[in-house]
């Protein structure tokens, strides 16, 4: 045990570790939409990014553990981002403070303030280093065993039950067409920054019988995750 914690104090896996544990609990809280090699894929730039902060962090330090540990910290903020705006804008909403004109400079100013502190500091970092490292190892841990849990338990697909549903061959079948804009902006997003009225285009969709959801959002970046479609 005194060797093995002598490695997690020396070495400060927990950069890697962070990518790793964000990635793999996505993947879990997702389970199954998000393929392997997309994750695998993200891993990666993640893992090359957080190598190459720690390397221009380093060549200002010159010290290993003190460019690891502000690289984890601008990660670890990259990651955190999302759900920091979002706790201050449920509890600050109306106000400037969870707006990107007072975030970013007040999160720069905290950051520099963490790169002169971390530079001044003569104390070294493994009691540090070991805490990340054995809570990171944790978590994943626990992330793993709720893959391997929820794998195990994942039910058949949907198509497998379709042959147990009772056709009717009376009922009336409509035509349903699901038309979907991808990578086309909402109404305000084209009225505000492209100055471009999108009426037109609604309003000849609704004269046709569509239902055109308005202030439409999307909580990711990707058509598949944003838009279920139904198994038939």
């Amino acid at each position: 045990m005194g060797k093995l914690k002598k490695i997690l104090e020396l070495n400060p896996f927990y950069l890697f570790l962070l990518p790793l544990f964000f990635v793999l609990h996505g993947v879990v809280e997702n389970y199954p939409l998000i393929p392997f090699a997309d994750a695998l894929k993200l891993t990666t730039i993640y893992l090359g990014g957080s190598l190459l902060i720690a390397f221009l962090f380093w060549i200002f330090y010159r010290n290993i553990s003190k460019a690891f540990l502000l690289a984890f910290l601008v990660m670890a903020y990259q990651f955190a981002f999302g759900s920091i705006q979002d706790f201050l804008k449920y509890f600050f909403d109306n106000t400037i403070i969870y707006r990107y004109r007072f975030i970013l400079p007040f999160s720069l100013l905290i950051f520099i303030f963490a790169i002169i502190w971390i530079k001044r500091r003569k104390k070294t970092l493994l009691q540090l280093s070991l805490y990340l490292n054995i809570l990171f190892i944790i978590l994943l841990l626990i992330d793993t065993a709720s893959l391997t849990v929820k794998a195990s338990a994942r039910k058949e697909p949907v198509q497998s039950s379709i042959k147990e549903l009772t056709l009717c061959d009376s009922c009336t079948r409509p035509d349903v067409y699901l038309i979907v804009a991808d990578e086309y902006a909402g109404t305000s997003t084209l009225k505000e920054l492209f100055q471009f009225d999108n009426s037109e285009f609604e309003n000849n969709l609704k004269k046709r019988g569509f239902h055109v959801i308005s202030n439409s959002i999307s909580n990711y970046n990707f058509s598949p995750f944003s838009i279920p479609v139904p198994m038939i």
